[in-house]
């Protein structure tokens, strides 16, 4: 259970962790995430649980994009 909300944490838009009002841009957020991921066959966030992701996100300390 904990690592399903763990996982889901790397798709969660900054205003959902911070429980302020939202729209349809976390969805695009969240999609913007799962395109990443697809691409580059990881997170945009590395972190480990669901504290550090959020840390993460709020902050925008996401990783770089490198191409090969």
């Amino acid at each position: 259970f904990i690592l399903f909300i763990e996982s889901k944490c790397n798709y969660t838009a900054p205003e959902l962790f911070e429980q302020v009002l939202f729209n349809s841009k976390s969805d695009v957020w969240s999609l913007g995430c799962v395109l990443f991921k697809m691409a580059t066959g990881y997170s945009p966030f590395d972190g480990h649980t669901a504290q550090e992701i959020k840390i993460l996100v709020c902050n925008e300390s996401r990783r770089k994009l490198t191409l090969s």
